[in-house]
């Protein structure tokens, strides 16, 4: 986040893109009232001018960047911010991570999470990100799972209305479920 830290974007990407690397993954995600996303709908400027630094920055070097949307774990408030915020909870005491899946508000919030991603003009070389060829790609969780549906039905149902509606903020892009590969 720091401005005076973004050589290390520049130098690790160049590393990367020496070593011949062409496709990285990172997140656009942190739920958290320092982080990207502070409250239901507000972001903080300076996180997002990061993400919008470490998308030039791999465009200048040549690499492609898939961007996960939201956490499963709780690390960097997750889909637990979420169920917070959607049912006005300090705590997930006696709520589960299910909320996140099945809650209208808490999809609602997600989607406007995901339009407000999607739809970000970079502040460093004009690209509205859903249009920037350097993102190849949108993980619609950083690996999901759903413990209290064993069928995966829940997840499945989740994923299907996602990404149907990643399409349509961003039809030029791939949408992955961001699972590790047992889904």
């Amino acid at each position: 986040r720091r401005h005076e830290e973004r050589h290390i974007v520049d130098e690790t990407l160049k590393d990367a893109a020496d070593l011949g690397m062409t496709v990285m993954r990172t997140w656009a995600f942190d739920d958290r009232p320092n982080g990207l996303q502070v409250l239901p709908g507000v972001f903080d400027e300076e996180t997002f001018r990061a993400l919008d630094y470490v998308l030039d920055s791999s465009a200048r070097h040549g690499i492609h960047v898939i961007l996960a949307l939201v956490n499963y774990w709780p690390d960097y408030g997750g889909m637990e911010s979420y169920v917070k915020w959607c049912t006005h909870s300090a705590t997930i005491a006696n709520l589960t991570v299910s909320e996140f899946y099945t809650n209208p508000m808490c999809r609602q919030m997600y989607k406007n999470t995901m339009q407000t991603i999607m739809n970000r003009r970079n502040t460093y070389n004009g690209r509205v990100y859903r249009e920037d060829p350097t993102i190849l790609g949108w993980d619609l969780a950083n690996e999901p799972r759903n413990p209290g549906d064993p069928s995966s039905n829940t997840l499945a149902t989740w994923i299907e209305e996602m990404s149907q509606f990643a399409k349509i903020v961003s039809p030029g892009q791939l949408i992955t479920t961001g699972v590790e590969g047992f889904f």
